[in-house]
């Protein structure tokens, strides 16, 4: 492996320690493909068409697609890859919640984001994934339904009530009662 010599010039010293920090960086984890143009909407794409359709169906691709163009890549599109940062993934966040998007599609955005960010980590164009140190926000806004099913003796009136009823009605109640579907199956 031929040896290569590389200078960078600074005009301050918290400037050059910074570029040598980089320089060392490069040496311990290997250098970045060097690809400095490429934006994260590009790299998005490219990972649409390439990577996601191995690992998904044509309909998530396809959801993945529609998801970046109109949630994530408005936000962070024009961003460098490689200048993407973890406060830039929050300002997204929050500015998708301040525009009156629930949580829960805040992390559906976050997804196709943090899987193609994934990929340019195996493929060294980035070194970490801003995503992985952003934490999701938490849908505390679901309101906790408890499931409460009918006792035995429930179960019995509601069979009695119904014995003389229309024979169709009966049927209706004894596949609720036997087979137990959830609410919404049975109306």
């Amino acid at each position: 492996v031929p040896l290569v010599k590389r200078t960078r010039t600074a005009k301050t010293r918290a400037e050059a320690n910074r570029l040598l920090r980089q320089l060392q960086a490069e040496v311990d984890e290997g250098p970045l493909l060097d690809d400095n143009r490429i934006t994260v909407a590009d790299w998005c794409h490219q990972w649409c068409d390439t990577i996601a359709p191995q690992n998904a169906s044509p309909a998530t691709v396809s959801d993945y697609y529609w998801t970046l163009d109109h949630y994530v890549l408005p936000h962070l599109g024009g961003y460098q890859l490689r200048e993407l940062a973890p406060r830039h993934v929050a300002e997204f966040q929050n500015a998708l919640i301040a525009s009156g998007k629930a949580k829960g599609t805040v992390r559906h955005a976050r997804s196709p984001l943090s899987a193609a960010l994934n990929h340019a980590v195996r493929c060294s164009m980035i070194r970490t994934n801003p995503c992985a140190v952003v934490p999701q926000p938490r849908n505390d806004n679901k309101v906790a339904r408890t499931k409460k099913s009918l006792t035995y003796d429930e179960a019995q009136r509601l069979l009695d009530a119904t014995r003389d009823a229309e024979a169709s009605l009966r049927a209706f109640v004894e596949f609720g009662l036997y087979r137990g579907p959830r609410r919404s199956e049975i109306l």
